[in-house]
């Protein structure tokens, strides 16, 4: 599945799960790798955290590995890696390309409600 095919994934799951995810998103501050600027970190009302959103969506998985699993097939997260020394370089440059994917997602979405605001007009 494509990037853009998890991305249109976890966006389906956001706006059934968390309405209003996508006017919370601050694109400038869209930051992947990290747990409170990531999509799932803006998603909540106040500022919050990859891991307690992720298990808010998923409240009956209880396996990490799963949970990591699940995050990237829905386009929130990287392929499951082992982190403890660090990310590779491949991992920070798919962190970034992931970043800028769900930056056009949000933006691409925002045009699209702006246009049909102003044609109902």
């Amino acid at each position: 599945m494509s990037i853009r095919a998890r991305i249109e994934k976890g966006a389906a799951l956001l706006y059934e799960k968390i309405p209003e995810w996508e006017v919370r998103q601050k694109p400038g501050l869209l930051n992947m790798k990290s747990g409170c600027t990531c999509v799932l970190g803006q998603a909540e009302k106040e500022m919050g955290d990859y891991w307690i959103t992720l298990k808010r969506l998923f409240p009956l998985v209880q396996d990490e590995e799963e949970l990591c699993e699940i995050a990237y097939e829905h386009g929130f997260n990287i392929k499951p890696h082992d982190d403890r020394y660090g990310l590779m370089e491949e991992d920070e440059r798919y962190y970034a390309f992931l970043t800028e994917e769900w930056k056009k997602f949000i933006i691409e979405r925002r045009k699209t409600k702006w246009k049909m605001n102003l044609s109902s007009q």
